[in-house]
């Protein structure tokens, strides 16, 4: 339940940032685009360490363009406005967008799962004045027309009942852990460009003070 509720909270925060967007092109979302870029930049760091913590996945934060020192001391609205360009921010809100229908998926399925048991168990007892109510009634994929049928539901039942059970909580959190990874953690290709990029750097540093 509290996947879902981090669900739910993101997708509030996304019509915030969306709102904040939209309003860009008649001045006014440039006053609040930075505060929203920052609750997006905390909720995604959040989601980060509660996979840590919930489900001992270490996602790597990818890492945000660095600010050059004349926009260190740039209005806060001008400052919001060049975040737009780095990769990490869409990323971000990549994640805003996508999570709101994952999160309460993973949360809800154990739930789904053991309620739709408990209905499965009880056919056995209850099939003859259900179908007699109902004119039939399916379980999943059996259309329980007898005590057989009605058994095999009940069979099917107490499956979903354990696994319902099994899910709930730890590979569940697991799961979602890998989707945050997946989702907002770095990437080998640019964990790789990172290691490439860094030799060459330094290359043009050790140049740069022996031509001095």
């Amino acid at each position: 339940m509290a996947l879902a509720g981090l669900a739910l909270a993101e997708a509030a925060l996304l019509l915030w940032v969306t709102l904040a967007l939209g309003l860009v092109a008649i001045g006014i979302g440039v006053f609040l685009l930075p505060s929203a870029l920052g609750m997006m930049r905390g909720a995604a760091d959040l989601q980060r360490r509660l996979s840590r913590e919930w489900a001992s996945v270490e996602v790597e934060s990818f890492p945000h363009v660095p600010e050059s020192a004349k926009m260190a001391e740039a209005p806060e609205w001008r400052r919001g406005l060049w975040r737009l360009s780095d990769p990490a921010t869409w990323r971000e809100l990549l994640w805003l967008l996508v999570n709101p229908l994952i999160g309460p998926v993973l949360g809800l399925i154990p739930a789904v799962l053991v309620v739709d048991g408990v209905w499965g168990l009880t056919m056995p007892f209850l099939w003859e004045p259900i179908t007699h109510t109902w004119d039939g009634v399916w379980f999943a994929f059996i259309p329980v027309r007898g005590q057989f049928t009605a058994n095999l539901a009940a069979a099917f039942g107490a499956v979903e009942f354990v696994a319902g059970l099994l899910l709930a909580p730890r590979p569940l959190l697991k799961a979602h852990g890998l989707w945050v990874r997946f989702m907002l953690g770095r990437n080998s290709r640019a964990g790789l460009t990172e290691r490439v990029d860094h030799p060459a750097s330094s290359r043009s540093d050790t140049m740069g003070r022996q031509a001095s």
